[in-house]
């Protein structure tokens, strides 16, 4: 059947698609200023397409560049391929500059060797599958091994393409006996063609799936946009109102106590005007990571608004929530920050407490309770932990835990 297969056509689409597909990809990253390494895959394709005609070219051109040149491009493509799926995954390029230019440099000396000292059919084949299959090899290391969750669909599909291309290479070396009885296309059949058709897959795949990667990290970033603070890198209210409904309805179900936790970095304007709000933001970044290093796993923080914060504690009670305040109240109060002028900076916030009492309770209750309750906080001194009921804002249902009540209230 593949011997049915006009090697010509094959050999002509390939070009035609290295080309094409190439310059699109090169195309496409001047639109992409995060994902330059679409550039390097694309400039991969492109030489493919271009070694593929220079190979066309054989007994046309000096063997020189149909066959030295030539197959020396295939390896760059190959590594330039290697590269930037390397960058794509957000993985770190493991093979040294030293390993690269030996390989090109054994390349070369190799073929001029076969070609123009012993010359030999068979070797530069063998050579150059065994290259090719060990960089086939390594780019599906790559996308099997990658942590992209939201694209182990054409990851998958480019690994297992990788995959089949570097082992179609090895049957080459192994099945094909006539290799030097070679001379052009029209010599070419069997594992050939079936390898043209592999790298005219490979070629088109490799494009289809790197713009599919390319979009769907592009939505994922689109989704963080609106579900993360974009200063703090937490949740930001939207996101942690999703959240909220979700655990509240069910704790309800399952008979749980929900707490939260509204918090206030006290006097935050002064920062500002003292130190400038580039200051004001750097702080703000270090209080959200501080807070995150302290809280349990399961609890989820969110910027709620400016300097305030809210804290979801699922499966925690009031007290339990007041012992959680209560400890981030300390550590704040006892941690240092630096502003952008490298000036330390001590601060303080107060916080409000309040929990789900029973089923009639619904997150804006509850936000409520915490809000007065922070806000009776601030009131109080500030640098406190107060606790509040939902639905009761009677100063019977506020309990003062806090010490070392902050001055100049």
């Amino acid at each position: 059947m593949l011997d049915l297969l006009d090697i010509r056509t094959l050999a002509f689409t390939t070009i035609f698609f290295g080309l094409c597909f190439g310059l699109g990809l090169i195309t496409y990253s001047s639109t992409l200023k995060k994902f330059k390494m679409v550039f390097h895959i694309g400039l991969g394709i492109l030489f493919i397409g271009l070694a593929q005609f220079l190979i066309s070219l054989r007994n046309h051109v000096n063997d020189f560049i149909s066959i030295v040149i030539a197959n020396e491009l295939n390896i760059i493509a190959l590594i330039l391929i290697y590269f930037g799926l390397h960058k794509l995954c957000q993985m770190k390029f493991t093979i040294s500059k030293a390993f690269i230019v030996t390989l090109l440099l054994f390349i070369f000396l190799s073929f001029s060797y076969y070609t123009y000292i012993d010359p030999s059919m068979k070797s530069r084949v063998a050579i150059i599958s065994y290259v090719i299959s060990l960089l086939c090899f390594l780019c599906a290391h790559v996308v099997f091994t990658a942590k992209l969750k939201e694209s182990v669909l054409p990851l998958r599909i480019l690994g297992v393409m990788f995959s089949v291309t570097a082992i179609i290479e090895l049957l080459r070396i192994t099945i094909d006996t006539e290799l030097n009885n070679i001379i052009g296309l029209e010599d070419l059949h069997g594992i050939h063609t079936l390898l043209f058709f592999a790298a005219l897959l490979l070629i088109t795949l490799i494009s289809f799936c790197v713009v599919w990667i390319v979009n769907l990290q592009l939505q994922e970033e689109l989704k963080n946009l609106s579900t993360v603070d974009y200063l703090t890198k937490i949740n930001n209210r939207r996101s942690l109102e999703k959240i909220a409904e979700t655990e509240l309805a069910r704790s309800n179900r399952n008979n749980q106590t929900l707490s939260i936790i509204m918090c206030d970095i006290d006097l935050f304007k002064k920062i500002n005007d003292q130190h400038g709000h580039l200051s004001g933001d750097s702080v703000l970044i270090q209080f959200s990571d501080l807070i995150i290093k302290n809280l349990r796993k399961y609890d989820i923080a969110a910027r709620y608004g400016g300097e305030e914060f809210l804290f979801l504690l699922p499966n925690t009670d009031i007290e339990q929530a007041v012992d959680v305040a209560e400890k981030l109240r300390a550590i704040i109060a006892g941690n240092t920050f630096t502003s952008t002028s490298t000036d330390t900076l001590s601060i303080t916030a107060s916080f409000g407490v309040t929990s789900n009492s029973d089923n009639s309770i619904n997150w804006h209750h509850m936000v409520q309770a915490a809000d007065s309750a922070l806000y009776e906080a601030k009131k109080l001194g500030r640098n406190k932990v107060i606790k509040g009921a939902p639905k009761r804002t009677s100063a019977n249902n506020l309990s003062v835990l806090g010490l070392n009540c902050a001055k100049n209230c």
